[in-house]
């Protein structure tokens, strides 16, 4: 119980400075539109001029810069996942004799499959829309 304690203090204050030092990071989003970027209304006409006019553009600009870091995480991830998993499946067949703790190995290697399978379609599911949007 105390080490459960420790851990969720750990990771709460952990979630705390993170809130706090990210009030003083200033991110630039320079993604979709570059310096020419800029927006007029009239009376009844709106104008947006800049580097991407439609959505379309924008998005494919996203997704083409950042490609590569999405299918990098996210298969990092998932052979980490996988990882866990095969350890899972090991730490089952040591707990045969075991009924609760057979039941927690078997929680265990759903939640990590589900992550694994998770994890490993990002990696589809970017490619889909990278491929649809492009131009």
């Amino acid at each position: 119980m105390l080490k459960a304690r420790k851990i969720s203090l750990a990771m709460i204050f952990t979630v705390i400075i993170m809130m706090l030092a990210s009030f003083g990071l200033q991110l630039k989003a320079n993604a979709v539109f570059d310096d020419n970027f800029d927006v007029s209304w009239g009376s009844n006409t709106s104008n947006i001029t800049g580097s991407s006019n439609s959505m379309d553009n924008s998005f494919s600009k996203i997704i083409t810069k950042y490609k590569t870091v999405i299918t990098f995480v996210s298969a990092i991830g998932a052979v980490t996942m996988v990882v866990i998993f095969i350890m899972n499946f090991m730490k089952l067949g040591t707990t045969s004799g075991n009924p609760t703790e057979r039941s927690k190995c078997i929680t265990a290697l759903i939640w990590s499959g589900l992550a694994a399978a998770g994890l490993g379609s990002v990696a589809l599911i970017v490619g889909i829309f990278y491929g649809a949007l492009r131009d």
